[in-house]
Formats: structure tokens, C-alpha cells, sequence
């Protein structure tokens, strides 16, 4: 997406040097023609630039975040092995979470249920007893990660609370985003690192009285095909779909707000009490 509109630009910016040009004087035909393969070879060069830092920020999120994931998983064995010698000292109650969601691109959550939902439907049956099988199944797991990532997306409006931005790298930002229900706050899952677009930098700053955000964006399902991971492993770090998919998506961010609560709507005004009846005679 971000490639596509440098694409944009720079092909907007082409159209009106050779528009100006073609305005101000007479261009002989070879010199338009290499003038022309400049601009492309400079927008080949800038795409490229612009190719290799996002793959550079995916690996460095990538990173992060299985770092974060060994953490809790190495906190998650502390705890039970501190059960297991008997420590007295108490634990913190477990967080109380929210129902996940039953559309797919409501949440991270609700995607992996789904893309797990579809593994087991579509592909945990295929046989892999010979060579043969298991290189078809291979070739059906590319062409299910790939049509996937075509297919499932969509827009959507969530409601976060956003925590901890740091800088990745030099050009990148990344924040932890936590997922919450509408209806009663409560986290949807675990909390996740994202990376976090610039241009709603000076709006972060400006903070929510609230602490949540309504965050709208192009939820895309990301599985990613990994011939060695077969099994979830001790450190289930990328999230298991299936053997051999690792689960991961993609935000594109197209709009934040601080969340307010909805106004409560005006209470009705009491009703007048009736007057009181007098025992005084009526005068006539």
C-alpha cells in the first residue's frame, strides 16, 4: 500500500515535469525518451528504498515481538514452577477477558479462530504419508496462505488502548495496542506490538482523557508459511494456525480518535404532582 502511493506520487510528479516542459518549449524526441528513463530509474531506486525499510521494520517488529512472547511464556513458567515449590507469596488475579468476538476482522483474536477454523477444515486432512503427499500439501499450504491474505480483510473500527510507543529502527514507531469490547471494556485477548504511522504521532501526543482509542483500519489476515514449524514448540512464538503456518496479520491505518463515552441521554423532567385538594369550603 505505502509503495503504491510513492508510486503515485512520483508518477504525478513525472506527468507534470513533461506537461511544464512540453509548455514552456519544444523537446526533441530523444531527449524526452532519456529524460524519461531517468524519472523511471529513480522511481525503481526510490521503491526499493522504500521496499527494503519495510522489510527492515518487519524484522525488527518481528523480533519484538518474539522477544515479548518469550517473556510472558518464561513468566508463565516462573509462576508454575513457583506453585510447584510451594512460594506463599500470592499472584496476581488473572486479568478478566471478554468474549471474543464473532466476526473474524473484529479482532486479532477473532482472526486466529477463524484462520484456525479454516486449517482444520480445509487442509488438516490432507494426506502426507509419502514424499509426493507431503509436497502436495506443502504446495497447498502456500496457495492457502496466499489466497487467504487476498481474501480475508476488511474495514474495520476497534477499540484500543494504546501503551508504550517506542522507536524501532531509525524511521519506525511501534506501540502496544490491546484490543477492547464495546460493551463492557474488558480486554479481547492479549495485548500486541504494532507499528504505528507517523502521520498520527502529533495526535497520540495530544492523548485521550479516556486512555482508549477508536482506531479504523484495514484488518488483513497475514498467515505465513514456515516448512519447520511443525509443532507449537516450548515458546509458542509466532502464534501456531496449523503445522507449518504461523499466524500474523496486517493494520492499515487509515483513522484515530481519542474515544468519548456516549452522552447519556436527558433524563425526563418530572412529571408537576397534582394540586392538593383543600378542605376549605368554596366560596360563593
Amino acid at each position: 500500500m505505502r509503495v503504491l502511493m510513492l508510486t503515485g506520487s512520483i508518477l504525478l510528479l513525472m506527468s507534470l515535469l513533461v506537461v511544464g516542459q512540453a509548455d514552456a518549449q519544444p523537446r526533441d524526441k530523444a531527449e524526452l525518451i532519456q529524460e524519461n528513463r531517468a524519472l523511471r530509474d529513480e522511481l525503481e531506486k526510490q521503491i526499493s528504498r522504500v521496499l527494503r525499510l519495510e522489510a527492515q521494520v518487519d524484522r525488527l517488529l518481528g523480533e519484538r515481538r518474539a522477544l515479548m512472547g518469550t517473556l510472558r511464556q518464561t513468566e508463565g513458567l516462573i509462576a508454575a514452577l513457583r506453585n510447584q515449590l510451594g512460594a506463599t507469596d500470592a499472584l496476581p488475579p488473572p486479568i478478566p477477558m471478554a468474549q471474543t468476538p464473532a466476526d473474524p476482522l473484529a479482532s486479532p483474536d477473532s482472526l486466529l479462530r477463524e484462520l484456525k477454523s479454516q486449517y482444520r477444515v480445509t487442509l488438516l486432512s490432507a494426506p502426507q504419508e509419502t514424499q509426493a503427499e507431503r509436497a502436495e500439501f506443502i504446495k497447498q499450504l502456500r496457495r492457502w496462505c496466499r489466497l487467504t491474505h487476498q481474501n480475508l480483510r476488511g474495514k474495520r473500527t476497534w477499540l484500543v488502548r494504546l501503551e508504550d510507543m517506542t522507536h524501532l529502527g531509525k524511521d519506525a514507531l511501534v506501540v502496544r495496542m490491546t484490543v477492547l469490547d464495546e460493551a463492557n471494556g474488558l480486554p479481547i485477548g492479549d495485548a500486541f506490538d504494532v507499528q504505528f504511522p507517523k502521520r498520527f504521532q502529533e495526535q497520540y501526543r495530544r492523548g485521550s482523557e479516556t486512555g482508549k482509542w477508536e482506531l479504523t483500519s484495514l484488518v488483513i489476515a497475514k498467515p505465513v508459511f514456515n516448512e519447520s514449524r511443525t509443532s507449537r514448540g516450548v515458546f509458542e512464538y509466532p502464534t501456531v494456525v496449523g503445522p507449518m503456518v504461523e499466524f500474523d496479520f496486517e493494520l492499515n491505518w487509515q483513522g484515530l480518535r481519542a474515544w468519548e463515552p456516549a452522552a447519556k441521554p436527558d433524563q425526563p423532567e418530572d412529571e408537576a404532582e397534582p394540586a392538593e385538594e383543600s378542605d376549605a369550603e368554596p366560596k360563593t
